[in-house]
């Protein structure tokens, strides 16, 4: 009995100990969130996050106080190598589906939080994505971003040269023709990256670009491979949702996928 104790008080301190670390230690890298789907999954898809969850989140945020910036800001910390505050995060949202209309632009608008939403330029209009009205509208609102994520989203790390610039070029200029609203970041679909990619993105004129978590061998501070952290149907934890907005979190996550181990 008194060995389950102490393992038990050796847990709590453990916790409470990365905790107050997460809420006071230093950043490295600046938490920028990836959201897909705002949408109740009776699977429980990885890339959707329970409407009611994503509430919760949203208020957690508010609730400790973060600062919740634009990604142009985020971009403009990393240029100026400016040390990354604390509590500060960056929202982000690919694809571009409808489901971000229903569920999350009100909870956004309800906490003033900025968010980025990147868009598919083929499927802009289609069933399940938003509309141009609704892109239009949101904009005005000087809220909402919005970026490219591609054509189509499909995964462009294993393109020939010619079709991903067609993906990264031709996205950026569709969308700033059809919807007349400025396209300034590109998003890697399904956080497909490699340095042929990341060229094509800044000779496309884009201001910088999100990755997910590429791997230790990419810096941390690249404008135009941005690490962000995605946001999954399971983070409807309290604690799991706190690590994932540490700016740390990145590094962490790193180190472990890189002992295959853990």
């Amino acid at each position: 009995m008194k060995l389950f104790l102490s393992l038990f008080l050796l847990i709590v301190l453990v916790v409470s100990g990365l905790l107050f670390y997460i809420d006071y230690g230093s950043v490295s890298v600046l938490p920028i969130l990836r959201y897909e789907h705002i949408e109740e999954s009776e699977t429980k898809a990885p890339n959707y996050v329970h409407p009611f969850a994503f509430v919760r989140q949203m208020k957690a945020l508010a609730e400790d106080h973060f600062h919740v910036i634009r990604l142009s800001d985020g971009v403009q910390l990393y240029r100026h190598g400016d040390p990354i505050p604390k509590h500060t995060v960056a929202i982000t949202f690919d694809g571009g589906y409808d489901d971000f209309q229903r569920h999350a632009l009100s909870i956004l608008e309800k906490y003033k939080f900025p968010a980025t939403v990147f868009l598919q330029s083929a499927n802009v209009g289609k069933s399940g994505y938003l509309n141009k009205g609704q892109i239009l509208k949101m904009a005005r609102s000087g809220l909402i971003q919005f970026g490219s994520n591609g054509q189509t989203g499909r995964n462009l790390s294993h393109l020939g040269a010619p079709d991903a610039y067609g993906e990264i070029f031709s996205s950026r200029t569709s969308l700033q023709k059809d919807l007349e609203l400025p396209i300034d970041f590109f998003s890697y679909p399904q956080g497909g990256v490699n340095p042929a990619l990341e060229r094509v993105v800044l000779e496309s004129g884009y201001h910088g670009a999100c990755a997910l978590m590429p791997g230790k061998r990419f810096s941390n501070h690249n404008p135009f491979l941005m690490k962000r952290t995605a946001i999954f149907y399971k983070d409807d934890n309290p604690v799991s949702f706190k690590l994932k907005t540490w700016g740390n979190y990145v590094l962490l996550k790193e180190w472990k996928d890189q002992r295959k181990w853990l």
